[in-house]
């Protein structure tokens, strides 16, 4: 019997123990602005280098600024960026591209760690909870303690090193194929920022229907950004939000949150080249 109590109140110390840890976490994270260095090697042996530009808020809201690679040829930059710019308070997402001097709104169900995969790529903390991921201490990254996760799916190998106390972000990762590298991440800089630190549209970038933004891209490219049912999937979503915007009697700055459009906002699931959550502006989003 004495054994019996002494286990249950082992077991009740560690919960509280990952339970004060979990708070801490959760008070520690900050915002940051950091740059990761993407390689992907491809099977027909070439090797392609992008520098993506992170800005993430300790409320998981983020700027990631991606050069522009030619929709003819992926091996060669063009100049610009494409960039996606996450709210998670506001639960909108905007798509650009500083070229076409233009970004769409795309409305989001929910920004809970764990449930939207876009705002988890750049910080996912429900993993801490979940006892069937295993984490390895794997020392430190840029001055910050890491944690090692690691999934096989079929022949491939994911391998990410997270930091609890800048949300869980991904300071590390690579993705093996037949236990070759295909994809790795590297963090080259990394700089804390002032809790007050807001994100903002590119300058010069204006907001736009997603109609509108289809058809800039048509123009630009000559061809479709998204399937035109896709686009006006989109389009009604974004009519209907602003008819709501219109309907309430003392409007936000601002475009609306999730109770504004109730069941209609979507939440796209990324496609990648190596299994990542990355996007490159010729990727088609069928899926979405």
């Amino acid at each position: 019997m004495m054994f019996r109590q002494a286990g249950v109140a082992l077991a009740m110390v560690v919960v509280n123990l990952i339970f004060c840890l979990h708070a801490q976490i959760q008070s520690m994270q900050r915002s940051f602005y950091a740059e990761q260095r993407l390689e992907v090697w491809y099977e027909d042996g070439r090797r392609d280098e992008d520098v993506i530009r992170i800005t993430r808020l300790a409320n998981r809201s983020f700027l990631a600024m991606h050069p522009l690679h030619s929709v003819k040829d992926r091996m060669r930059h063009i100049g610009g960026y494409y960039f996606y710019l996450v709210d998670t308070e506001a639960l909108v997402e905007y798509s650009g591209e500083t070229t076409l001097r233009a970004a769409w709104p795309l409305y989001m169900d929910s920004a809970v760690p764990g449930q939207n995969k876009m705002v988890d790529q750049y910080g996912d903390c429900s993993v801490l909870a979940d006892d069937s991921i295993k984490k390895v201490p794997a020392g430190k990254i840029r001055r910050f303690a890491v944690l090692r996760i690691e999934r096989v799916e079929g022949r491939e190998r994911y391998t990410t090193w997270i930091a609890p106390e800048l949300g869980c972000f991904p300071l590390r990762s690579q993705v093996l194929v037949d236990e070759l590298v295909r994809e790795r991440v590297e963090t080259v800089r990394l700089d804390l920022l002032p809790a007050q630190t807001r994100l903002s549209i590119p300058k010069g970038v204006r907001i736009v229907s997603p109609k509108k933004y289809c058809d800039i891209y048509q123009k630009r490219y000559g061809q479709e950004y998204l399937p035109q049912r896709v686009c006006d999937k989109y389009e009604k979503i974004y009519q209907e939000v602003k008819a709501a915007k219109r309907q309430r009697s003392s409007p936000r700055a601002g475009f609306a949150n999730a109770a504004d459009h109730g069941a209609t906002g979507y939440a796209c699931r990324r496609s990648s080249r190596v299994g990542s959550a990355r996007l490159t502006p010729s990727t088609r989003r069928d899926d979405c």
